[in-house]
């Protein structure tokens, strides 16, 4: 399931609340920050499935871009994407948020973690 982008977004929200609720972790959402985060920003479905304490810095499947995986990484508590490779944000929402803003329509490229 991990290896999966599916394209429906009531397909993605469902699995994302079932890894979620399903995840083991202490869980690391930012204060006031959902664990699953679901909207649609600047006419793109974005969904963010916030850090669940899993200690890797990579974090493939965490958020979503109309169901497009997008890569983030995480450095000393920050987080980048490969769209914003050279900015760092303190939450995943505004990591994917900004990657929205930078991709002007265009979808992620499906390249590796």
């Amino acid at each position: 399931m991990a290896g999966r982008t599916y394209r429906t977004g009531t397909a993605v929200v469902a699995l994302a609340a079932a890894a979620v609720l399903g995840a083991p972790g202490t869980g690391h959402a930012a204060p006031g920050e959902p664990r699953v985060y679901s909207a649609v920003y600047e006419g793109r479905h974005l969904l963010v499935l916030n850090d669940r304490g899993t200690g890797d810095a990579r974090l493939c499947h965490n958020v979503f871009i109309d169901g497009h995986r997008l890569p983030v990484h995480r450095i000393d508590g920050q987080y980048l994407s490969t769209i914003n490779s050279y900015e760092l944000f303190p939450t995943l929402r505004a990591t994917g948020e900004a990657a929205i803003r930078n991709l002007s329509g265009a979808d992620p490229l499906p390249i590796g973690c």
